[in-house]
């Protein structure tokens, strides 16, 4: 597609539109790594490991490295188990973490309603920025 073919279509292309999108991916799933940066640390502490989402709610977060540990947020739950033992918390309970998993469910989701009420949302970038 040529350039004034992208500036066109992408000139009514927004947040909404962008949402929209999103709203009808069912499910997706990918591999992360994550560079934590503590004081304590003399070098940054790498954690790897997949992410999976589908709709409308359901979250999960498998760590590989350096220790095995699985995230799953579903509805209002979140679930947090590794090989020794099984937690599970309301995340009306805990709003920071709430807000945390808002922004990326309700990313995923298409859900502006919900990022909203926890963020100031608005976007930045070229819609093939996006893709």
């Amino acid at each position: 597609m040529s350039h004034a073919a992208l500036a066109q279509s992408d000139a009514g292309w927004g947040l909404t539109q962008l949402m929209q999108e999103l709203r009808a991916v069912k499910s997706a799933h990918g591999k992360f790594v994550e560079r934590k940066h503590l004081a304590v640390l003399s070098a940054p502490l790498e954690v790897s490991g997949t992410l999976a989402y589908t709709a409308p709610d359901r979250l999960e977060k498998r760590t590989e490295q350096p220790r095995v540990e699985r995230l799953i947020v579903e509805g209002n739950r979140l679930t947090v188990e590794d090989p020794r033992r099984r937690r599970s918390y309301a995340l009306e309970d805990n709003p920071p973490v709430r807000a945390f998993v808002e922004s990326i469910r309700s990313t995923l989701a298409g859900d502006l309603d919900t990022l909203n009420r926890f963020y100031a949302v608005r976007l930045e970038g070229e819609r093939t920025a996006w893709r």
